[in-house]
């Protein structure tokens, strides 16, 4: 069962400042997108233990004679037990001022988690798939050459995703992005990456 919202969680606004524990920001949120459990692109399907969501902000310090910078900050979550937003890499979300509600306010919706299939073994990095003919997941191995075919679309060439699992982070615990983990760094990240 998930914890309810709180004050904090639904405080996120547009309008509102933020800043980032990697020394980025001040930003203004412009846009608010999710939440969600699930993304996919055009190769991989990400899987949250908890629901993210995306910001688009904009540099709040003016610069003279210059627009305002966008910037995206991508897959962040909320923690209920530390009371922050954390992102996929353990970098916190600090929220600096709290913009009144506003008819874009992020609520905590309840985003459908995704539906596990029977049968299938999602705890290997690199080894379930998904099909977007059939909508099914299925187990084989990653070749070099071409992505595996779909054992239920056969003699069809259909679109597979590999899925990737991603897993819960804390405040200051190093972790691989979403980004990365499509790439093939599965690997602890601790000695490529000092705690900041």
């Amino acid at each position: 069962m998930r914890p309810q919202a709180n004050q904090h969680y639904i405080a996120l606004t547009t309008g509102s400042i933020i800043s980032t524990s990697y020394d980025t920001g001040p930003y203004r949120i412009l846009i608010l997108s999710g939440p969600w459990y699930t993304r996919q692109d055009i190769s991989c399907v990400y899987i949250w233990p908890r629901p993210v969501i995306s910001i688009v902000c904009a540099d709040q310090i003016p610069r003279p004679h210059q627009k305002p910078r966008e910037s995206y900050l991508n897959d962040y979550s909320f923690d209920h037990e530390y009371g922050c937003w954390i992102s996929d890499q353990g970098d916190v979300l600090n929220v600096h001022e709290y913009a009144p509600r506003h008819p874009r306010s992020l609520e905590l919706l309840d985003p459908a988690p995704y539906s596990f299939q029977a049968g299938i073994d999602y705890s290997r990095s690199r080894y379930a798939w998904h099909c977007a003919t059939c909508k099914q997941d299925f187990n084989a191995e990653n070749t070099v050459s071409a992505p595996p075919r779909c054992p239920t679309c056969t003699g069809v060439w259909t679109i597979v995703r590999q899925i990737i699992m991603m897993p819960e982070t804390r405040p200051g615990e190093r972790n691989w992005s979403s980004y990365q983990r499509s790439l093939g760094f599965f690997a602890t990240p601790d000695t490529m990456f000092p705690i900041r």
